[in-house]
């Protein structure tokens, strides 16, 4: 009897030593498991060996617990990417929309937005422009312009077919442009397309 409550005193010693060190409450062994997602599980019998809340015999992965994101969670399946787009919901900035996988920035997730393509487009044609690489930016200008039309684009396009001489093109774009809202609220000129029929 003396070593019972020996025994039991050490238990108590440490309980409160445990308890000093943490402050993680002490589960009751006999209530259910909660589980990181607010439900409770337990494993009764084998009706739920994965204890994600789904009873195994309508769990389609009853030893892989289901995984709690919103997305097809009445299955009982861990879903790691849910818009099946090749990038792992744990590394996907956009994980309910797949990638386009255009060549750009194809590993966040994200499908890149007409704003943004048309964006990039620019930006490699005034880079471009830059390198003298006229034929490149005139094909980068007209990428932007098919993606996302716009009056500045319209504008880099006549300068640059003009630069090129390619009057026709120069003309036929200088003249979209002048047409444009934005020409009428800021009006740049190109002198020698002002004479465009």
């Amino acid at each position: 009897m003396r070593g019972s409550s020996l025994l039991l005193a050490l238990v108590c010693v440490g309980c409160a030593a445990q308890s000093e060190r943490s402050a993680a409450p002490i589960v009751d062994v006999a209530a259910p498991v909660a589980k990181t997602d607010g439900i409770p599980s337990e494993d009764t019998d084998g009706r739920d060996a994965d204890r994600d809340g789904i009873p195994d015999d309508t769990d389609r992965c009853p030893n892989e617990p289901e995984d709690r994101d919103s997305f097809a969670d009445d299955d009982g399946c861990p879903d790691i990417d849910n818009d099946r787009d090749g990038v792992a919901d744990a590394n996907d900035k956009c994980p309910d929309e797949p990638e386009n996988r255009d060549g750009r920035e194809d590993e966040d997730g994200c499908p890149e937005t007409p704003q943004v393509l048309a964006k990039r487009a620019f930006k490699e044609a005034l880079l471009a422009s830059q390198r003298g690489d006229l034929a490149q930016a005139r094909r980068q200008f007209e990428e932007a312009y098919r993606i996302l039309p716009g009056d500045l684009v319209l504008f880099h396009l006549a300068t640059t077919a003009h630069a090129q001489g390619d009057h026709d093109a120069a003309c036929r774009y200088y003249k979209q442009w002048r047409t444009s809202p934005k020409a009428q609220e800021k009006p740049r000129q190109i002198a020698a397309l002002d004479a465009c029929p």
